[in-house]
């Protein structure tokens, strides 16, 4: 079995509590296209999102920084894999088109 899946699936309130910051940057960041990869859960405006415990710790590796000038090379948006649009088509019942 893989790492990714027996990670853990957090809530948009577990995630900010974990990087310091408020639930509703989370949100920001979504629409946005930036933080870590996430599901969401449904369809529906209201629908549950949850992300992957490995999906967040990944995300703050890649912004791992030794001095200042290091910041410009961060990565700028998340890349979703074929895993993440696999859960997506799942979690939506949907084909997967690749």
């Amino acid at each position: 079995m893989s790492m990714r899946s027996q990670s853990k699936n957090l809530t948009n309130a577990e995630v900010a509590e974990m990087l310091g910051i408020r639930p509703n940057t989370l949100e920001n960041w979504r629409g946005k296209g930036k933080g870590p990869l996430f599901s969401k859960l449904g369809e529906e405006k209201q629908a549950p999102i949850r992300y992957r415990e490995s999906d967040v710790n990944a995300w703050l590796e890649e912004r791992l920084c030794s001095s200042t000038s290091q910041y410009k090379r961060l990565p700028k948006k998340a890349k979703p894999d074929k895993s993440n649009a696999l859960a997506v088509a799942v979690l939506q019942s949907q084909p997967l088109h690749a």
